[in-house]
C-alpha cells in the first residue's frame, strides 16, 4: 500500500534563506519537458547519493503545477521502510516542509544581493526537515493510503529492495 503526499516544493516571490527569489513561470519549460506523466523522483533531504543505501527515492511525483502561490506537487510514496517512516512523520506533523533540486537556466542578480531565478530545470522534489524556503509546505502535513498502486509482484520487489538496502547499511557499518 503506497501513500500520497501533497504540498508546495517552491514558493514564488519571496526571498529564501540563500537569497533567491523564484518567479512564477520559472518551471514552465521544465514542466513541458517532463510531460503529462509529471514524474520526477521524490527524495528525503535531496539524498540521491546511493540508490541502495540512504539515497533510495521515496517515490515519485504524480502531479506538478505552477499556481499563483508556487510549485504544487502530489507524490506517491512507495512503502519501503524509509517511505513508511517518512509517511508516518508527515502524518504526525513532524515533517512539514519541502524542497526541490534544479539546474538554473536563466537568472538575474539584483543590486540588493538577491538572485532572481527566472527559468529552472526541475530534477527532483524533496521532503525536508527544513527547506531553504521555510514557506514551502507539505499541506496540512497529511498523507493517506493509496490502495491500488502496487500489485503483489511490485510489493515483493519492494520488500527485496528493503532487504538489500538493510544489508548494504550493515556491511557499510561493519567496514568503517
Amino acid at each position: 500500500m503506497a501513500f500520497e503526499i501533497k504540498g508546495f516544493a517552491s514558493i514564488f516571490g519571496n526571498v529564501d534563506l540563500e537569497g533567491d527569489v523564484i518567479v512564477r513561470g520559472a518551471f514552465a519549460r521544465s514542466l513541458e519537458r517532463i510531460g503529462p506523466s509529471m514524474k520526477v523522483p521524490l527524495f528525503w533531504e535531496h539524498d540521491h547519493s546511493n540508490p541502495f543505501a540512504d539515497g533510495i527515492p521515496l517515490g515519485h511525483t504524480t502531479h506538478l503545477e505552477e499556481t499563483e502561490k508556487g510549485l504544487a506537487f502530489s507524490a506517491l510514496v512507495i512503502p519501503t521502510t524509509k517511505g513508511k517512516d517518512i509517511s508516518l512523520l508527515v502524518d504526525a506533523g513532524s515533517l512539514t516542509e519541502a524542497s526541490f533540486g534544479f539546474n538554473i537556466i536563466d537568472k538575474e542578480f539584483k543590486d540588493d544581493g538577491t538572485r532572481t531565478l527566472k527559468a529552472l530545470d526541475l530534477i527532483e522534489v524533496t521532503v525536508a526537515m527544513w527547506g531553504v524556503n521555510p514557506a514551502t509546505e507539505i499541506e496540512a502535513a497529511s498523507s493517506h493510503p493509496v490502495d491500488d498502486e502496487c500489485d503483489p509482484e511490485i510489493e515483493q520487489c519492494l520488500r527485496a529492495l528493503d532487504m538489500v538496502s538493510a544489508l548494504y547499511k550493515i556491511q557499510r557499518i561493519t567496514h568503517v
